[in-house]
């Protein structure tokens, strides 16, 4: 995908990708573009609610993807911040949103995330100085999150255990069956989970950091801090 102007984008160059090193600029880009090239290149190959979308533009090609957005659940948003579902937009749970999406080209160079990821999180600090994120590494996937601790995150542990209902022909609760199989909505879940035939598959455990605009935002925080995962 190309890009019609670069002008007014910092520069960073660096070496140690498969190509040589070449000018890369970072800017904000559209979300549509960014929900199409994580679709086709982020291993999830799903969209997720975007707020904000940068990109990593070399010689007027998109070659990397980071969007940040209002998680899926409630709860993160709540339980971050240690406040309870009835203050939901109404506390400093407006304020946390999700890194959502990473994805990066193979051919950039060593050390081309923490540089992206340390630009999105300074323009940020600067518009939205209330802002706290949080963002998952998928343990499924061999990640520990490297990429968040050489750009400072707090480590929080593992996310809870959660398990997606599926049915034969399903991957899992977010396949696009239709509603008919799905059943009608109660207490917020779908009929078919009580369906007898219905499979509980454990997702993989994620490893969640937690980054503050305002650090003394971290005071805020309700996840126990814990030392960063190794290898």
């Amino acid at each position: 995908m190309r890009m019609s102007s670069n002008v007014g984008c910092p520069t960073q160059s660096g070496d140690g990708g498969s190509t040589p090193a070449r000018s890369l600029q970072y800017q904000p880009i559209d979300k549509k573009v960014a929900i199409a090239l994580i679709i086709k290149h982020h291993y999830l190959h799903r969209r997720c609610p975007i707020s904000w979308a940068f990109g990593i533009i070399r010689d007027g090609e998109i070659v990397g993807v980071l969007t940040i957005g209002k998680p899926n659940s409630w709860s993160v948003c709540c339980g971050a911040v240690g406040e309870t579902k009835a203050k939901l937009n109404h506390g400093r749970n407006q304020d946390v949103y999700e890194l959502n999406r990473l994805w990066l080209d193979d051919s950039l160079p060593r050390n081309s995330e923490s540089h992206f990821i340390g630009w999105v999180l300074r323009r940020l600090r600067k518009e939205r100085p209330n802002l706290i994120l949080v963002s998952y590494a998928d343990s499924g996937q061999g990640h520990i999150g490297t990429v968040y601790q050489a750009s400072g995150w707090t480590y929080t542990g593992f996310s809870k255990p959660w398990k997606d209902i599926t049915l034969a022909g399903f991957s899992n609760y977010k396949s696009p069956a239709k509603r008919a199989i799905q059943g009608e909505k109660i207490n917020g879940r779908y009929a078919w989970g009580s369906n007898p035939d219905a499979v509980r598959v454990p997702r993989s455990r994620k490893h969640r950091y937690v980054w503050c605009a305002n650090k003394t935002d971290y005071s805020l925080i309700a996840w126990t801090r814990q030392p960063y995962p190794s290898v």
